[in-house]
This record gives C-alpha cells, sequence and structure tokens, in this order.
C-alpha cells in the first residue's frame, strides 16, 4: 500500500500471473440472464460516467484501451464514432475483444508492443495500474504514445469503496 495516496498493490506473490484473467474469469455469471443483463446495464452505466469526466476528443480521436480486459469500454467507444486499439497481455482478453469485432486488438503490454509512440489522442488504463511494479514507468511509457496535448485516464479500484467494505474478502 502507497503510503502517500493509499493506492493498494496487487503483487504477482498475492495473485500468480497464470491464474488471472483467464476465460473463467470473464465468465463469471455468464449462464444468468438476469446476471448478464444487470451487468451490462451497470457497465453501461458506468462506461458513461467515464466517458463523462474524460476531456472532450476529437471526431475520430485515437485511443488505446490498456488492460481491455473483455473489451467493454473499447466497444463502448468505438460505436460512439472514436478509432479503438487495444492492449492487453491475456491471450483470453484479446480473444473475447476480437469476438467483439474489436480489430485493432494487440497483446502484449507497455513495455512490449508494437504500437507507434506519439500516435494516439487519448490513452486509457481501467483497473491496471495496481499490478505494476513500477507505477512510474507504467505511466511514462503509457505517456510515450501520447500525440503532443493527449490525454491520459488512469483508474484505479477503491479500497475504501462501499462496494469494497461491504464485499470484503470477495470484492473484485
Amino acid at each position: 500500500q502507497c503510503r502517500i495516496c493509499e493506492s493498494v498493490f496487487v503483487s504477482s506473490e498475492t495473485l500468480p500471473g497464470s491464474d488471472l484473467y483467464t476465460k473463467k474469469y470473464f465468465a463469471a455469471g455468464s449462464g444468468n440472464v438476469l446476471y448478464r443483463r444487470a451487468e451490462s446495464c451497470w457497465g453501461e452505466f458506468l462506461q458513461r460516467l467515464k466517458l463523462k469526466r474524460t476531456p472532450r476528443l476529437p471526431q475520430n480521436a485515437k485511443v488505446l484501451d490498456v488492460g481491455f480486459g473483455s473489451g467493454g469500454w473499447m466497444e463502448f467507444l468505438q460505436k460512439r464514432g472514436f478509432v479503438v486499439h487495444g492492449l492487453d497481455p491475456a491471450a483470453d482478453a484479446c480473444a473475447m475483444a476480437r469476438q467483439r469485432d474489436l480489430k485493432e486488438v494487440h497483446c502484449g503490454d507497455l513495455e512490449h508492443h508494437d504500437l507507434k509512440p506519439g500516435s494516439f489522442d487519448a490513452v486509457t488504463a481501467n483497473h491496471c495500474l495496481e499490478h505494476c511494479a513500477d507505477p512510474g514507468k507504467f505511466i511514462r511509457n503509457a505517456t510515450a504514445l501520447l500525440k503532443p496535448g493527449g490525454w491520459l485516464g488512469i483508474a484505479i479500484p477503491n479500497i475504501s469503496s462501499w462496494e469494497a467494505r461491504r464485499a470484503r474478502e470477495q470484492w473484485y
């Protein structure tokens, strides 16, 4: 835990990489129609809220989503006219994003990729910075991909949130 901002780091020793973000992770609750509908509505609400908090980007802005998970945020942005790219180290996440008909899906991380520096209007990273051993390096690598005047948006889970307090050890 950071002594300054109290953010919590999820170390690889606590959660081995091989156990993270497999098809099983993304399929949680997928057999339950009510669960899927509730998750879809909640996800849409959160994505609209995120977009409202994002600086106004030009029409057809090129956006990179780092650690995109199932690709929901990318799909949301693509439907709104953004040119969307995704970068994720999990092969299962990349496969799921391609199933959503997302074309610019790159498997890798901010240290190992084939993306051109200075080519994005915005880079977003939702719930992935807390998994990085060197957050400063993560931020430097992400900003290197931005065009001059580009925008970097990072969101991390709030361990003090009402959801975390209520779910305790079951909190995601």
